[in-house]
């Protein structure tokens, strides 16, 4: 601190501000039977750059807090207890969809009208207020929804991070994190592993791709390579393709609401920060030589796990749990409409994907190239009477 001055003064006026706020408060270094053991934070010593001959050992000021501090190994279950016990007291909906949906302190969670959402801050603001903590940097896909909120309470950002993803709250897209490739070649095995490790998809929407580099990485573990040990170029060129598909994770958005038709599902979410009192706000380590055995290795052939049946199955599977979370209850095996609505949904994703523009235009009523795009020739004729 001594030869940085601002952040010297920074430093003094943050335990000033404290001391005002009664967050710490100054007490005595003496140790007495009545104070018993005292215990200490390690901290550094405040120096008076102005003053370079002030003996630190004969101006030592002791401080304690008042109240739990910030970065204590205790804290995130205080604070877990703490609000468990005060929404418990509230016997609202509010309070149990709070409840549900609170991680550590922040609270993500949605309803299906613009109402209910401001009904929702109103309360939420009303129940953490009346603990003393505000409830801030509320965020909406909804603008009718953000104006009901002051600015003061409401995100300025763009995008938001949610539970590791980001959240562009525009679009109402999430998107997931991966380190952009530094085009450094040639790689050794500690970079590729840097690079698997750097992509975070918890929900696996990009399981395709991520596939790929586990399966690269489990390859030069079966070649026994070093960690700094350069790649062969055949492999550098496999790395490269790689790496390429990497770096378009972060160019795709993915929707956030995933519902049926017939349900509005999570039409408008909010991520909110929770602030207690006026206090501060909220290592990579390095990858050694490992003796540990690694698995048994063997070839993934995917032809044998890939089948549209099983696809349609599946994703009937997904559809019926979406129901289920809107407290429709469905029991039993599959039934074939289940398996049709499935299969449906699948033809229009990919009509979607591959013919979108043409799907606007016949929407709006405007020329579209289809029959250029499939390579059909038309011929007027009676072929005008044929049922599509």
């Amino acid at each position: 601190m001594k030869n940085n001055p601002d952040l010297l003064n920074k430093y003094d006026e943050i335990i000033q501000d404290q001391c005002k706020k009664g967050i710490i408060e100054k007490v005595s270094n003496q140790c007495s039977k009545e104070t018993g053991i005292k215990h200490y934070i390690p901290h550094h010593a405040v120096v008076d750059p102005n003053k370079p001959t002030t003996k630190i050992e004969n101006n030592v000021q002791v401080y304690r807090f008042c109240r739990v501090p910030f970065g204590v190994i205790s804290s995130p279950f205080l604070l877990a207890a703490t609000l468990d016990y005060h929404l418990d007291t509230y016997k609202n909906a509010t309070a149990a969809n709070i409840r549900e949906n609170i991680y550590v302190d922040n609270v993500i969670t949605g309803v299906d009208s613009t109402e209910n959402a401001v009904t929702l801050y109103e309360e939420a603001k009303q129940i953490f207020s009346a603990a003393s903590m505000n409830l801030r940097e509320w965020a909406s896909n909804s603008q009718k929804v953000l104006k009901c909120i002051p600015k003061e309470d409401q995100a300025n950002r763009e995008k938001l991070k949610v539970l590791g993803l980001t959240w562009t709250i525009k679009d109402d897209t999430l998107t997931v994190n991966s380190a952009r490739n530094n085009n450094m070649f040639p790689v050794t095995k500690r970079e590729v592993l840097q690079r698997v490790a750097s992509v975070f998809d918890p929900l696996g929407f990009f399981t395709p791709v991520t596939l790929r580099t586990k399966l690269f990485l489990q390859m030069l573990w079966n070649k026994k390579m070093e960690w700094d040990e350069q790649l062969t170029e055949e492999d550098i060129q496999q790395w490269k393709e790689i790496s390429f598909d990497l770096d378009e994770i972060q160019d795709y958005h993915i929707p956030r609401a995933i519902g049926l038709p017939e349900y509005k599902v999570s039409k408008v979410i909010h991520e909110a920060k929770l602030l207690a009192g006026e206090g501060p706000d909220g290592e990579t380590n390095s990858v050694g030589n490992s003796k540990s055995s690694v698995g048994y290795l063997f070839d993934i052939d995917c032809n044998r796990f890939s089948s549209f049946i099983r696809l349609s199955r599946v994703s009937a599977w997904v559809l019926r749990f979406v129901k289920r979370l809107n407290k429709e209850t469905i029991s039993g095996p599959l039934t074939a409409a289940e398996l049709e609505h499935a299969k449906l949904l699948w033809i229009k994703s990919v009509q979607k994907q591959c013919f979108g523009d043409v799907m606007v235009a016949i929407k709006e009523n405007k020329r579209h190239n289809l029959l250029s795009q499939l390579g059909l020739i038309f011929r007027p004729g009676k072929c005008n009477q044929v049922h599509w």
